[in-house]
């Protein structure tokens, strides 16, 4: 599996190189912008699979006690590096989508897309230090020796 998605990642960061050197003057812009931007934060974020395949867990912080949301699996009680993941990713589709169907504007592609690289580092930080992406009554405390952060 990781081997197959490191060739997906490399490969799509690839045609980002190939998006980013040549023009394209049949679309406007903002397109061009939002594809551009939405593939340099999946090949990133994507490489973030290494930090899942190299603890063979996604759980940061403690081993997760299986208190998951329901439909998307991730953690209430500990750090998931799957959120992160999973928004990275959806990058592709989220940033062209929003681009084209609300804004139709490249300033405006271009702080969203800033704006969605932020919100995914912001869970990347929030994961490794161990916290669950969504606080609730019963989640327990954790400690930061037990985080990525630490040695």
């Amino acid at each position: 599996m990781g081997l197959a998605a490191s060739a997906v990642s490399l490969y799509t960061g690839f045609v980002g190189f190939l998006v980013f050197s040549q023009s394209f003057p049949d679309l406007p812009d903002y397109s061009v912008w939002s594809i551009r931007m939405s593939i340099f934060i999946f090949v990133v974020f994507s490489f973030q699979g290494f930090l899942m395949g190299s603890k063979m867990n996604h759980s940061a912080g403690a081993l997760n006690d299986n208190s998951n949301w329901f439909i998307p699996g991730w953690s209430k009680t500990v750090g998931d590096l799957r959120v992160l993941h999973f928004i990275g990713m959806h990058a592709l589709l989220v940033l062209p989508f929003v681009s084209f169907y609300l804004f139709k504007n490249t300033p405006a592609t271009l702080v969203f897309s800033v704006f969605y690289g932020l919100l995914t580092t912001a869970t990347l930080i929030q994961a490794l230090k161990g916290r669950p992406v969504f606080k609730t009554k019963k989640n327990k405390v954790v400690s930061r020796r037990n985080s990525y952060y630490s040695g």
